[in-house]
Order: C-alpha cells, then sequence, then structure tokens
C-alpha cells in the first residue's frame, strides 16, 4: 500500500487564523499530526490544543504519518506536543515511532504519559486500548472482504469518537470504532 501526503498545497491555517469562537459549544476536538506537520503549523496545533485544556473540552490526536514524522520531526517534541490529549489513536507503525516499542500493548500502554486513553490499531489484527488505572484490553478486527483500506483510520477515529461523546465506555467505543473502520473498508472509497 502506499499513500501520497502533499502538506503544503491541503493545509492553510495557521494560528493568525485561530478564533475562539471555534470552541462554542464544541464537546470533543480531533486533531492530527497533519496539522502539526504543515507549514507553520505546531503554533496552530498548540492553540488548538491549548484552548480545548482550558475549555475543559475533551480533545484527541491521530498522528496520522510515521514516515513523515520519522522524517521531519524530532521524536521528543512531537511526544511533547501530543501531550495531554484525552484519546491518542497511533497506529502500529506510529505506536513503535512513539515509544520504539513494537509490540501494540505494551507500546499503547507506554503512551499513557501522553493521553488518559490510547487506542493503538492494527488493520486485521484489531486494536489494544489502555487506560491510566484500568487493565489494557484487545478488541478484535472484523472479517470482511477488505475492498479499500483508505480512510479506515478516520472512520475508527470518528465512531470511537461518537460513542465516547454519547456516554460509551472505553470498550463499546472501541466496538463502534471497529464496526467503523470495517464499514470504511468494505467501500470503494471512504471519502
Amino acid at each position: 500500500r502506499s499513500l501520497v501526503s502533499d502538506l503544503g498545497s491541503g493545509v492553510g491555517a495557521t494560528v493568525e487564523d485561530f478564533a475562539p469562537g471555534w470552541f462554542d459549544g464544541v464537546s470533543w476536538l480531533h486533531l492530527t499530526a497533519y496539522t502539526y506537520l504543515a507549514p507553520a503549523g505546531r503554533s496552530l496545533f498548540q492553540r488548538l490544543a491549548d484552548e480545548a485544556r482550558r475549555r475543559g473540552i475533551a480533545y484527541s490526536v491521530d498522528p496520522s504519518a510515521a514516515h513523515l514524522l520519522r522524517a521531519s520531526c524530532d521524536r521528543g517534541e512531537v511526544r511533547a506536543a501530543f501531550t495531554g490529549a484525552t484519546v491518542l489513536f497511533p497506529n502500529h507503525d506510529e505506536a513503535e515511532y512513539l515509544t520504539g516499542d513494537a509490540d501494540p500493548a505494551a507500546a499503547a500502554e507506554h503512551l499513557l504519559d501522553i493521553a488518559d486513553c490510547v487506542a493503538v490499531t492494527q488493520g486485521a489484527e484489531g486494536v489494544d486500548v489502555a487506560r491510566r488505572g484500568a487493565e489494557t484490553f484487545h478488541v478484535p478486527a472484523e472479517e470482511i472482504d477488505v475492498v479499500s483500506t483508505l480512510g479506515c483510520g478516520d472512520a475508527f477515529a470518528g465512531g470511537f469518537i461518537a460513542a465516547r461523546v454519547r456516554g460509551a465506555d472505553d470498550r463499546a467505543a472501541a466496538e463502534a470504532a471497529v464496526a467503523s473502520a470495517s464499514h470504511a473498508a468494505r467501500l470503494a472509497s471512504a471519502r
């Protein structure tokens, strides 16, 4: 599989564009590393995370692309930027980049110094979910005929967040997220 990302043309917002009104009525903020990686994006990423924390709004981070982070960022700086998230959604490669640990469950537990909850996705192998003060658990992937995996990570995060906003616990949220990602994988294009 391969994906080409061009951050120069698709992300134009800067910290100067920020308006506190963006957060009025918001119950959850989801950030991706694509914001962090964009030109002038680090200051915007930090401003958005700071505003969510200031207002007591839950927020999540999807590290988005281990290869881009590895190529252009200091791992310590990335970890510092992501610290404070309610939920972190790394895939297996991103979790290994952030921790140096190839075991998904162990990496999820190591990342609890960054976020309250960590869900390490592993495609057909499912997801390992860790939470501070709770036992780490695994939710298997659904056995399906995969058409395309493009957008499955976004669908997983969306399913998890939607379930949590409705009051679901981590296990129910992870199960909803797996169902959402499985639905996306059955489509020719999830976007």
